[in-house]
């Protein structure tokens, strides 16, 4: 079986690729880049120097996009409501990404509302 997450790596600082976009995490405090390349694949980068990276495959963030299309979701576990956080980790990712992962969501159109504390709507 294909591995649709792949986790920590170390990246060589002086070949940072130039199409990445910088964003701030969902709760503002840390900054970081992503690039969606042409398969669909979505990498970010994060560390002081965007050193370290996380890859989410293709497949899995079409079936997170078509999973909660239209619906109001917290970004992080919450027993009274279906979120995402327990959506990755059923899926196979036991890392907690929504921090990154929701930004760039709505940097990509994706998620048209949200708040600090968490809740998002996506289109």
């Amino acid at each position: 079986m294909e591995r649709l997450f792949i986790p920590h790596q170390n990246i060589d600082t002086y070949r940072r690729v130039t199409m990445r976009t910088r964003l701030s995490t969902w709760d503002g405090k840390y900054t970081f880049e992503y690039e969606h390349q042409e398969d669909g694949t979505i990498t970010y980068f994060y560390g002081d120097a965007c050193e370290y990276s996380r890859v989410l495959k293709s497949p899995l963030y079409d079936r997170l996009v078509q999973t909660f299309a239209g619906k109001t979701v917290r970004l992080n576990h919450c027993l009274e409501m279906e979120n995402i956080e327990d959506w990755l980790s059923k899926n196979g990712v036991k890392t907690r990404i929504t921090q990154y992962l929701a930004p760039i969501l709505r940097h990509e159109g994706y998620i048209v509302e949200g708040t600090k504390k968490g809740k998002v709507t996506f289109r």
